[in-house]
């Protein structure tokens, strides 16, 4: 058949116990299951979630849809490298640390704030003084 998606329309997360294993499907969210077990997986019911006055509560409503489409090939996990570009000008730095000294010695002009940018720009000629010392 095929796998589909089961989406929460729900505000509330959705969570049940499916065949030994905890399902939890947050608000607007997802989870991706084969057909056949995505509609036993509705059939299924809950306890009722009741407020002190015995009356429902939403967050225990199952409002699950099943939407077909095109599910994603299991993924080789493939570790992200880091990249740390500067937004205004597309400049790659190796840190963090880099990216923050150019922003703040070369952007900081640009701040709405003058009086953070002119401080930032002192403490990066201050850090930049250091490090043509120590070095």
């Amino acid at each position: 058949m095929g796998r589909v998606m089961v989406r929460n329309v729900n505000t509330y997360p959705y969570s049940e116990k499916f065949k030994n294993k905890m399902v939890t499907i947050e608000p607007g969210g997802f989870v991706w299951m084969e057909e056949l077990e995505a509609i036993q997986f509705m059939g299924t019911m809950n306890r009722p979630v009741l407020d002190s006055g015995k009356q429902h509560k939403p967050e225990g409503f199952k409002m699950l849809r099943l939407e077909r489409g095109e599910a994603p090939e299991p993924a080789t996990t493939v570790q992200p490298t880091a990249r740390f570009v500067c937004a205004a000008d597309g400049k790659e730095f190796k840190t963090q640390q880099e990216l923050d000294m150019w922003i703040k010695a070369h952007h900081s002009k640009s701040w709405v704030d003058q009086e953070r940018a002119n401080e930032a720009m002192k403490e990066a000629q201050e850090k930049a003084i250091d490090n043509i010392v120590n070095t």
